[in-house]
């Protein structure tokens, strides 16, 4: 699942439609891998649990909204709390929790019976570099495979500009944690959902859990609410309508390898293309005129650019891309304007495979171009790796592998490592 940007346009609606356009965790210390946990398999995965949901005629919560604070805290591994205030220029009490407390639990009052988002306000603290993790348990319990493994990630971006060295070549910069106060649903760590998780609560009191996995973390609150409603491109296109929103008239283009302001893995980097159509141009030295490539294909990793636009109006998107690194299949990156989805089809947009640099209007399954409302100033548009339609595939795979070696594992306690080959083990038996 992997895409290569040269650059980003945004273009007024008007443009030619026609035109031929295209980590168990520690994840970031290894190429990921899957940590196969035979009691942790036998959970059910989160979408075989909204199956049992729905089939027990639960629904999402309505009009819910519930901010848990240090105050709410009711429960904890130690004798004490670590709070502290001025976090990073937040001037409020939050939770300060390093790796010697083993959980932290909350408990609050749910108004009805439901299924409910859980949101988290955290901020980084310094630690080893890698993305904080936690497991998430609801009234004692963990609800699905997927809540046993809850990241939250840290943000980098390049320490500065390129450097030439001695012979001309553009040297990467490195790159620099940049911490900030985060709000971030809580969702699975492999990319398979392109919503966040959805929790049951009874109503009444319940509480929620969180347990050490790795890493230190401040967390100032946990909003539990009803769960973010999407609309469709169009509802989206009807409300356009609706407002009289007319099409922008300009057309503006930034580098996708030079207006990045952060992204949630310091693997991804610049790379260098030596297509002639690549800008800026590479003139026979390396320059870094691309991002992405065989680093950005790790679920949930994500890339956030900065943009400006001169006047309020509906823009199409374009991009200069590559994909012809998923032989054949396609690549899903989740897009989000100024940190939200603007409709459902952007949760998980589909990139087809072509092993040339092309053009692409973002655009719906009969060619038509998605319009995307801009008021005039700053945004920000943020790519995030998904797997699409593709995760039953991978789930149906893992379990697979889970229960072959499970049988293997079962088999060695009766033959040992290296099984004599002329006795009969009767394993059928």
């Amino acid at each position: 699942s992997i895409i290569t940007f040269s650059s980003v346009s945004l273009l007024s609606s008007s443009y030619a439609k026609n035109l031929p356009l295209r980590e168990k965790y520690k994840s970031q210390m290894i190429k990921r891998e899957m940590d196969y946990d035979i009691e942790l398999v036998n959970d059910s995965y989160y979408s075989e649990v909204l199956e049992e949901y729905e089939s027990k005629g639960y629904k999402a919560a309505e009009d819910v909204s519930i901010v848990l604070t240090v105050d709410d805290i009711v429960d904890s591994s130690e004798d004490s709390i670590p709070i502290e205030k001025g976090i990073a220029g937040l001037d409020k009490p939050v939770l300060v929790w390093d790796e010697d407390c083993e959980w932290f639990e909350w408990a609050f009052e749910a108004p009805e019976e439901g299924l409910y988002q859980i949101d988290v306000e955290y901020y980084p603290v310094p630690g080893s570099g890698t993305n904080i993790h936690r497991e998430i348990m609801i009234n004692g319990e963990v609800q699905c495979y997927e809540a046993h493994n809850i990241v939250f990630y840290r943000l980098w971006n390049d320490e500065g500009k390129p450097k030439i060295n001695n012979i001309g070549d553009e040297v990467r910069p490195r790159q620099k944690e940049f911490p900030r106060w985060v709000t971030q649903s809580i969702m699975d760590s492999l990319g398979f959902y392109d919503e966040p998780l959805l929790f049951y609560f009874k109503k009444g009191l319940n509480t929620i859990r969180l347990n050490m996995l790795d890493q230190p973390i401040a967390i100032s609150s946990i909003h539990i609410k009803s769960p973010d409603k999407i609309p469709s491109y169009e509802e989206v296109r009807k409300q356009y309508e609706e407002k009289a929103y007319k099409n922008a008239s300009t057309t503006h283009k930034f580098q996708a390898e030079s207006n990045i302001i952060e992204k949630n893995d310091s693997t991804i980097r610049l790379e260098s293309d030596s297509d002639p159509a690549t800008e800026p141009i590479s003139r026979g030295n390396i320059k870094l005129n691309i991002i992405g490539a065989g680093r950005w294909d790790e679920p949930n990793q994500s890339i956030t650019w900065e943009f400006d636009v001169e006047e309020d109006g509906l823009y199409q998107i374009a991009m200069r891309l590559n994909q012809s690194y998923a032989d054949g299949m396609p690549s899903y990156r989740q897009i989000m304007i100024d940190g939200k989805v603007p409709f459902a089809e952007m949760k998980s947009y589909g990139f087809v495979y072509d092993n040339k640099w092309r053009m692409e209007v973002l655009q719906d399954e009969e060619g038509e171009p998605y319009l995307f409302y801009l008021e005039k100033g700053t945004h920000t548009l943020t790519m995030t790796v998904k797997m699409g339609p593709l995760y039953e595939i991978y789930q149906a795979l893992y379990k697979d592998i889970i229960f072959l070696s499970d049988i293997i594992s079962d088999i060695y306690m009766i033959t040992g490592p290296n099984p004599d080959p002329n006795y009969r083990y009767e394993l059928d038996k």
